[in-house]
């Protein structure tokens, strides 16, 4: 990527580039947010009133189908609809990384592992991480932006190795 950046010589497409790269909420609209937030919402929604289910199936699947859950068609369920929120989110930020990655992690540590918690804290927890991380790309070298990518990565890198060598240990003891 570096290298077709480099010979781009095209500013615009360099940028365009980097934006689909690290994300950027500068070309937020709010004709934009209208299309994508009722789909966020309702998959939102949607999972948290199957938290039971994704209850049920962290005790693995031989315990969710004996109490009457069909792991695959539950599984199927919820990539699918996480695939359908990070791509309208995607569609309109670019790619912006680490956020899903450590945010339901920290908010199990607060609010425990209960996916009916778990669910709409980690989307409030998120949004004011990226708001956040936002800000500072935005503020840090003004009046230039860097894209916000960089600060998630920046926050998300060290919270998951930190989260990584807690769980290693856990495992090992």
């Amino acid at each position: 990527m570096s290298f077709l950046l480099i010979r781009a010589g095209n500013s615009d497409a360099t940028q365009q580039v980097m934006f689909w790269l690290l994300g950027s909420l500068s070309g937020a609209q709010w004709r934009l947010f209208v299309i994508i937030a009722p789909v966020i919402i309702i998959a939102v929604l949607f999972v948290t009133a199957i938290s039971g289910r994704l209850d049920l199936m962290s005790l693995g699947d031989a315990q969710a189908a004996a109490s009457g859950v069909h792991p695959g068609r539950s599984r199927f369920l919820v990539f699918a609809l996480a695939s359908l929120m990070t791509g309208a989110a995607v569609a309109v930020s670019g790619a912006i990384g680490f956020v899903g990655l450590i945010v339901p992690h920290i908010v199990r540590l607060l609010v425990g592992g209960m996916h009916r918690r778990v669910v709409p804290v980690a989307a409030l927890i998120g949004a004011i991480l990226l708001s956040l991380a936002d800000v500072a790309a935005r503020t840090l070298l003004a009046p230039s932006e860097l894209p916000v990518g960089i600060f998630t990565a920046a926050i998300g890198v060290p919270v998951f190795i930190l989260l990584m060598r807690r769980n290693s240990a856990t495992v090992l003891a």
